[in-house]
């Protein structure tokens, strides 16, 4: 769960950024960046803070209601125009077990399939590189990505 900044230069404009159905490149939920220049001085945090994220990911996809119980009644609390109803905390979560929320390459959640992040580079660098953003050369997967603080015995049971 520790990458780095991949890119020199500034962000793009907003306006700027290529359609993702059209470049191949599937997109997932942000894993919680950490820079690589702070992951000694975290990884004591790390190493007890990631089973603990996984932990609770499965036993949410396991037992949604209370939390979904909980979500929709700040909803209601807040009343900020946002609509979310029992009917679409239902929906999430069946996507989320059908799509979203999956094991790695093995029986592990949240563990980082090193290969698709190879591709994400390959499909992603020339993109960058077209905007003047490139990529810092030779960049490897092993440079954005670790799975050193992930608890392989924790992972969705299907």
């Amino acid at each position: 769960m520790v990458r780095d900044a991949a890119r020199a230069g500034e962000p793009s404009a907003a306006g700027d950024q290529p359609d993702p159905v059209a470049t191949g490149l599937r997109i997932v939920p942000d894993p919680g960046p950490t820079r690589t220049a702070d992951k000694e001085k975290l990884a004591p945090c790390l190493k007890k803070l990631v089973p603990i994220v996984q932990r609770a990911q499965v036993d949410f996809l396991a037992n949604p209601e209370k939390t979904n119980a909980f979500v929709l009644d700040l909803v209601k609390q807040y009343n900020t125009g946002w609509v979310y109803s029992p009917g679409l905390a239902a929906y999430a979560i069946d996507k989320m077990r059908s799509d979203f929320v999956t094991n790695g390459p093995d029986k592990t959640l949240g563990n980082f399939d090193t290969a698709r992040v190879q591709r994400m580079i390959d499909i992603v660098t020339p993109i960058f590189t077209a905007q003047r953003q490139p990529p810092k050369e030779g960049l490897k997967p092993e440079d954005i990505a670790t799975n050193e603080f992930v608890d392989t015995s924790i992972g969705v049971r299907g």
